[in-house]
């Protein structure tokens, strides 16, 4: 996907519930790619174990393929 959407901060992953798996699904059948920086409602718990790959240049963690925070 060429082009990118940037959510700076608030995201909101909180959960691997339906409803939160649902969305992360929609966002990913969209044309674009998103990256996110982390706000204060993040479940950082939950994000800890998703193993980081480099990605131009810096590091990120994949979501799903085209979700990237």
């Amino acid at each position: 996907k060429d082009d990118y959407v940037i959510i700076c901060g608030d995201f909101g992953f909180w959960s691997e519930d339906r409803e939160q798996r649902w969305w992360r699904n929609w966002l990913e059948a969209k044309p674009f790619t998103t990256l996110w920086v982390d706000g204060n409602h993040e479940n950082y718990d939950l994000l800890a174990p998703v193993p980081a790959e480099p990605w131009h240049g810096g590091k990120v963690q994949r979501i799903l393929p085209s979700v990237l925070r």
